[in-house]
């Protein structure tokens, strides 16, 4: 069911275009702090999944950031 829910949360974001990675770090932090809330309630199995979901963000942002904007 999590992994299900973190699916739906990477689609909703769409079609995006070149950043360099900072949006991809944006998401990140956003994740980051929707998992500290969920941990601070009790939810520490979503809190770990949404933590998860923050790394994978990250490294995006790195692949993003390493990435020549004009490759096809």
């Amino acid at each position: 069911m999590r992994a299900g829910f973190t699916t739906e949360l990477f689609n909703q974001r769409g079609v995006h275009g070149f950043t360099a990675g900072k949006e991809e770090l944006e998401l990140a932090r956003i994740n980051r702090e929707k998992a500290e809330a969920l941990e601070a309630k009790g939810y520490s199995r979503f809190a770990t999944a949404m933590r998860e979901f923050a790394k994978g963000y990250e490294r995006d942002a790195k692949r993003e950031s390493l990435r020549d904007p004009f490759e096809e």
